[in-house]
C-alpha cells in the first residue's frame, strides 16, 4: 500500500493567496518553481510519508486538541528568501514569532508522540516557491527578495493535508480539519 505524504497546516483565505500571488508575479523571472496559490498554507508540521492505516489514528489524536484555543490572527510582514542570501532554498512569506502557533505546534508533537528538537519560538511562514539551485548558481547577478507585506491570516482551524501530484502538478488535499474555539 502506497504511503501518504502528510503535513499539518493552517489554510489561508482567497484574499491572502491573491495578494501573495501579486507579489510573486513581480518575481516571475527568478529561477524559482512557484507553488500554486491554491496550495498556500502556513506550515505547522511536516509528518512525512505515513502508512494509510495511520491516518485515522492521527486524526483521532488531533480531533479535540484545539477546541480550547480561541481563533486568532497571524501576521505576515515579509516576502523573502529562506536560507542564506548566497544559497537561498525557498521564497516564503513570513512574520514574527507567534506564541499561539507555538502552542499548537507543541500540542501536535505531544499528541502524536513525536520527539523533535525543542523549538522555543514559532515563526509562521507560507512557502511560495523553491529556488532552482543550478539556475540560481548560473546567475551572474544574484537578486534580492525582501518585500514588506501586510497580511493577516485568520487561524480558526488546523488542517491535516495530503500532498500529491495530480496531472503533473503538486496538489494539497484536505484530509481532516480541526476547529479552534470561536
Amino acid at each position: 500500500m502506497r504511503k501518504k505524504k502528510l503535513f499539518i497546516g493552517i489554510p489561508v483565505s482567497r484574499d491572502v493567496f491573491r495578494r501573495l500571488e501579486r507579489v510573486v508575479n513581480t518575481f516571475s523571472d527568478l529561477p524559482v518553481r512557484w507553488s500554486l496559490p491554491e496550495n498556500y498554507h502556513i506550515t505547522v508540521l511536516y509528518l512525512g510519508h505515513v502508512h494509510p492505516d495511520d491516518v485515522s489514528w492521527i486524526s483521532q489524536n488531533l480531533s479535540d486538541l484545539f477546541c480550547d484555543i480561541e481563533s486568532f490572527d497571524v501576521v505576515l510582514d515579509q516576502v523573502c528568501f529562506s536560507g542564506s542570501s548566497n544559497d537561498p532554498k525557498v521564497v516564503w512569506a513570513t512574520g514574527p514569532d507567534n506564541d499561539q502557533m507555538q502552542l499548537i505546534y507543541q500540542r501536535i508533537l505531544h499528541a502524536l508522540n513525536l520527539t523533535q528538537e525543542s523549538v522555543c519560538s514559532f515563526r509562521p511562514h507560507i512557502m511560495l516557491g523553491r529556488v532552482g539551485q543550478k539556475r540560481w548558481e548560473a546567475l551572474l547577478e544574484k537578486p534580492v527578495v525582501d518585500v514588506p507585506v501586510s497580511l493577516s491570516v485568520d487561524v480558526s482551524s488546523v488542517v491535516l493535508f495530503e500532498s500529491m501530484v495530480q496531472e503533473g502538478k503538486l496538489h494539497h488535499e484536505l484530509l481532516d480539519e480541526f476547529f479552534l474555539s470561536e
